[in-house]
């Protein structure tokens, strides 16, 4: 019976701890406003998230992902002032990996990978962007707007680049 009661509860803290839709407004000039709002931010329509899955294989700087979709705004803003450091570590970089409608790759010191490195996890349905610090012995984690589930294939990618950073 106790079994049952933790199989449940931790059933809805996973459904709960997913997100929330947002509602769109029947005001047909507030709906039109919030949906160029989110495609300015670079996600938000179908064709916008198959467009970024589509880039799975490429490297983001190749891809032009940070400037065409507008993350290093959205990246400054999360990382505050980590974010210097970010943007002159990130010399080598991994291929975009795409699963579903996320897409998650990793950046760091050329050279230098254990002692500073960024994985960037992107949830394109929801707009959300978390990034995991991995700097020396430390690991840090930065959310956007809620903590990314991860699939089991997403789970191996940073568990592998755990075990690169010797934690």
């Amino acid at each position: 019976m106790q079994l049952k009661s933790l199989s449940l509860l931790f059933s809805l803290f996973l459904i709960f701890s997913c997100g929330e839709k947002k509602t769109e407004s029947t005001d047909t000039t507030s709906s039109s406003i919030d949906t160029i709002q989110t495609e300015v931010k670079g996600f938000g329509s179908q064709a916008i998230i198959k467009e970024i899955t589509g880039l799975a294989g490429k490297k983001p700087t190749e891809a032009n992902l940070f400037e065409k979709y507008q993350l290093y705004p959205r990246l400054e803003k999360l990382l505050g002032n980590e974010f210097t450091t970010f943007k002159s570590d990130w010399n080598e970089e991994t291929p975009i990996q795409a699963e579903g409608e996320f897409i998650y790759f990793s950046g760091c010191k050329a050279n230098a990978c254990r002692e500073n490195r960024y994985v960037i996890l992107i949830d394109l349905t929801y707009n959300n962007i978390n990034v995991v610090n991995f700097k020396n012995t430390r690991q840090r984690s930065f959310e956007e707007s809620s903590i990314i589930g991860l699939s089991y294939k997403m789970e191996d990618y940073i568990e592998k680049i755990r075990k690169e950073q010797g934690l």
